[in-house]
């Protein structure tokens, strides 16, 4: 299930905060857009939330459920 309340307390944390709270991204560490895979549903559905980055911080995300 997609949290959103949780996912925007990430607005303005750095990427090291990220990294403390999230692991490592599906994205290589220095790119401004990073992809964690965060759940899947028992139909099949990807979880997977994007972070984007601005002078190292995050200033903006977006959650979606994929196949």
């Amino acid at each position: 299930m997609i949290n959103e309340d949780y996912y925007e307390s990430f607005i303005g944390q750095s990427k090291e905060t990220v990294l403390s709270r999230m692991n490592l991204p599906m994205t290589p560490y220095d790119s401004d857009e990073w992809i964690y895979l965060t759940g899947k549903h028992f139909l099949g559905l990807k979880e997977r939330l994007y972070l984007f980055f601005r002078d190292n911080r995050v200033y903006d995300f977006f959650a979606s459920s994929l196949v």
